[in-house]
């Protein structure tokens, strides 16, 4: 089972990590990776300013939480790799 992560603290700063950059790291790996791969792309965005946990809790939350249908698990609920739904 996935952990829900909160993500009010990365919202208030302006280096903040966003669903659409998320999203952009899929496009960029292709529309379909796993998440370590979405993390690592997501990281190298901005730098040195977030750990690699606070990125991959970031990601996790954003593709959990997705409530659009942007995002969907290629190989079921528990799976990790992640593909654009689109």
């Amino acid at each position: 089972m996935h952990k829900v992560h909160d993500l009010s603290h990365y919202r208030d700063s302006e280096a903040s990590i966003r669903k659409s950059d998320v999203a952009g790291a899929l496009r960029y790996l292709g529309g379909a990776a796993h998440r370590d791969a979405i993390t690592d792309v997501v990281k190298s965005k901005f730098g040195g300013r977030f750990s690699k946990l606070e990125v991959q809790a970031a990601v996790d939350a954003y593709l959990l939480q997705d409530r659009q249908g942007q995002f969907r698990q290629v190989f079921g609920p528990q799976s990790y790799r992640w593909a654009l739904a689109n």
